[in-house]
């Protein structure tokens, strides 16, 4: 249910459900042996920013632990994929273009492609 007062936190916690609804979607489709999910966004929490805020929360507070982590989200889900590594390090934003490219031409089509792409871009 909607409705106002909510959290950066809840926010997460409904996008979380949204893409599993959206993956179990896909899976059910015909055209789940061909379908691979990117989500990225332009930012990550902006604690400095929100944490001055009237509406700040313990649970927020808690959650983030005071820190702030610059490293934008970017997570890929290859067709049939039940497992997924974590990447930490930082990387260039100009890899996402390679990393998409490389996809539509078919030269990476599974997370083993990818981290084999990510070890050799690596700095």
């Amino acid at each position: 249910m909607l409705r106002p007062g909510g959290t950066y936190l809840d926010n997460l916690v409904l996008s979380d459900d949204t893409l599993g609804t959206l993956l179990k979607e896909i899976d059910g489709s015909p055209s789940a042996s061909r379908t691979t999910v990117i989500v990225s966004s332009d930012h990550s929490w902006r604690i400095p920013i929100w944490r001055t805020a009237r509406d700040w929360s313990a649970e927020e507070e808690h959650v983030s632990g005071g820190r702030f982590d610059n490293r934008p989200v970017l997570m890929i889900h290859f067709p049939g994929q039940n497992s997924g590594d974590d990447l930490n390090s930082v990387q260039s934003e100009l890899l996402e273009h390679d990393i998409i490219a490389g996809m539509l031409l078919g030269k990476m089509n599974n997370s083993g492609d990818l981290a084999a792409f990510m070890k050799e871009h690596s700095p």
